[in-house]
């Protein structure tokens, strides 16, 4: 992976990790601002709207209530008088469509007729008539409920919205205000609002570019800015119609009497005419006219409420890219810069790996690490080159001590005897292996003047080439010594001195020497601080173990040693002669082969001639040691009678 998917890997995405998170948090935090504020501004505006027009309402309202009051004092002004306060009435604001006064007939009517001056707009100008007519009788059909509901709770009261097909042929509500006449409620002051005309001039000045609808506490839409067929149904009916179950259960909050907010979602289904506003989701805010208990209702899509958030996250959104943007092409820009001399290192590096030991880095300026990562780089090679030069000579030097070993090796290899001796009735076999190339182990056998044979096993302490070369000189002082004397007492004491003045203060041997009479089936064995001896005896199965006999060679020049120990061998006997690497090669947990196992391989193995039992203990000792390298000399003599 190059430094420059590294660095953009560690640091652009890291970056990139920490600008999501940033731009998720500041969505978030956008939105929750937003929606806060949009719900704390709309609650204003619902608020502001219902007081302009409940302030319309209650206008108009004023005007009937304040002739309703002035009628009480004055219940026998004329027609004239009448038509001209109404007329008056109509004039004060342009939302009042028309005002009506109406008497009850058992204390005023016109003729025939019911007595019911009604004043009404007429393009620019004002129109007069009578609407008390036999075929409009509001007296006596309590379906009218302009007259009979302020009669009946005596006071002032609001009408649900109608279309008026006879006299103005507009939507409107009626405000109706009773007024006494003698000692009774006899008489009603009217005036319709136009609510076409309301809803342009305040609902345009509040509440401009939404749209809006007032609702009574029942859910009677007062008029909607939807559809003008909603005027006089409610809300309920039209959220039922459309199937549209969030509308409904917002609707409840909207005529609760109680300002909100109301968030409706969009509806995927078939909607009626006028109301495809809810086919995205709304938010709907709303407030209630104190004079008239009737529900201000606006609403705003979702996308406008959030439009200003929106352009807030597009900007942090453009801003973090360009941060990022920024950031990648100066890891580009950088990560070049610094991947040059990288670069030339990496190249110089490969030369010198192909054997180029020559090679450098050339162009190395500046003062930054990698600069002087250059230096150290040419230094090394210089360094490298003087140390291969001495590898080569260390070398040499090292292969020419190892062919020194091997030579060694084969020279002692030699001294050790080729063939098994010829001793009849009698079956030996030995055999060696040094832990290096030389060591410290020999074993020897020769025939002595009167016809026996002297088997000899040492062990110089170590192992390596000094212990190789003291064997050495050790055989050739065996060889000379044990045919001069008959006794091995003798032989081992002049050994012992000899070599004490041959021997550093460090060194000594261990050495024992058998010999072989095959005449009488006799083997005298001498050992100066060697042993065990293990003597195996065919008719009893069982294995011995005999020790030494005197001290080591080379450790005192006055060691007296005692007379040979002799053993009378029957048929199948043996004697083991072994150094201590061979029962103290251990395992890898420590743990020694020691001589209880070694005396039972030698039972194990007993049958077999001299040459494979020793082949049978090595593979003991080997198989119970496992991994566990061989560090120390093993040497070993077995001495059978023929059965």
């Amino acid at each position: 992976m190059s430094i420059r998917t590294k660095m953009l890997l560690w640091i652009a995405l890291p970056t990139l990790v920490i600008i999501v998170g940033v731009l998720v948090i500041t969505i978030g935090h956008l939105r929750d601002s937003n929606a806060s504020d949009i719900e704390r501004e709309s609650l204003q505006r619902a608020s502001d709207a219902a007081a302009r027009f409940d302030g319309a309402f209650r206008a108009a309202s004023a005007i009937a209530a304040t002739t309703a009051q002035a009628m009480a004092l004055r219940p026998d002004l004329s027609e004239s008088g009448i038509y001209s306060q109404l007329g008056a009435n109509v004039m004060q604001s342009r939302v009042i469509f028309g005002a009506a006064m109406a008497f009850d007939p058992a204390v005023r009517t016109m003729g025939d007729d019911l007595f019911c001056p009604y004043v009404c707009r007429d393009g620019e100008g004002l129109r007069r008539l009578n609407i008390g007519r036999s075929t409009y009788d509001w007296h006596a059909d309590p379906r009218w409920t302009w007259w009979h509901e302020p009669i009946t709770r005596g006071r002032g009261v609001w009408s649900a919205p109608y279309f008026d097909a006879g006299a103005g042929n507009v939507t409107m509500v009626t405000f109706s205000s009773p007024f006494p006449v003698g000692d009774r409620l006899a008489g009603v002051t009217t005036v319709d609002v136009d609510l076409d005309s309301i809803r342009d001039r305040v609902g345009a000045e509040v509440l401009s570019g939404l749209s809006f609808f007032i609702l009574t506490p029942e859910g009677r839409f007062v008029f909607s800015g939807l559809d003008d067929d909603d005027t006089g149904k409610t809300i309920m009916q039209a959220a039922q119609a459309a199937g549209h179950t969030e509308l409904a259960l917002a609707a409840v909050r909207m005529i609760s009497g109680k300002p909100g907010v109301a968030v409706v979602p969009g509806f995927r289904g078939a909607l009626p005419r006028g109301w495809e506003a809810f086919a995205e989701t709304q938010w709907t805010f709303f407030a209630p006219m104190e004079s008239t208990g009737w529900s201000v209702v606006a609403l705003m899509p979702e996308r406008v409420a959030f439009a200003t958030a929106n352009r807030r996250v597009r900007m942090a959104v453009i801003g973090l890219g360009a941060a990022l943007t920024m950031i990648v092409a100066s890891i580009v820009v950088v990560s070049g810069a610094m991947a040059r001399p990288i670069r030339r290192l990496r190249d110089s590096a490969r030369r010198i790996a192909s054997g180029d030991l020559i090679a450098r880095v050339e162009g190395v300026t500046g003062s930054d690490e990698i600069a002087d990562l250059g230096r150290a780089f040419n230094t090394m090679t210089d360094d490298l080159e003087a140390h291969i030069d001495r590898l080569a000579d260390e070398r040499a030097a090292r292969e020419r001590l190892e062919r020194d070993m091997h030579v060694a090796r084969q020279i002692q290899q030699g001294l050790l005897p080729a063939e098994p001796p010829p001793i009849e009735g009698f079956d030996v076999a030995g055999w060696s292996r040094p832990a290096d190339q030389t060591g410290g182990d020999y074993y020897d056998w020769q025939l002595l003047p009167d016809g026996r044979f002297v088997i000899v096993l040492a062990d110089v302490t170590g192992h390596g080439l000094g212990p190789a070369l003291v064997t050495a000189f050790c055989r050739a002082y065996t060889r000379a010594i044990f045919r001069k004397y008959d006794g091995l007492s003798e032989s081992m004491s002049e050994l012992n001195e000899l070599l004490g003045t041959d021997l550093s203060d460090s060194r000594f041997i261990t050495l024992v020497a058998a010999v072989i009479d095959s005449r009488a089936g006799e083997v005298q064995v001498l050992s100066a601080g060697h042993g065990p001896i293990l003597h195996y005896s065919k008719a009893t199965g069982s294995v011995d173990s005999h020790g030494a006999h005197g001290l080591p060679l080379g450790i005192s020049p006055d060691a007296v040693f005692d007379e040979a120990q002799r053993f009378c061998l029957g048929p199948g006997d043996i004697l083991a002669l072994t150094t201590d690497g061979l029962f103290e090669w251990s395992r890898a947990d420590g743990r020694m082969f020691g001589t209880d196992r070694l005396r039972e391989s030698l039972a194990r193995h007993a049958p077999r001639d001299s040459g494979s039992i020793i082949e049978g203990l090595v593979r003991d000792v080997e198989d119970f040691a496992g991994s566990a390298p061989q560090i120390d000399d093993v040497t070993a003599v077995i001495i059978k009678r023929a059965p």
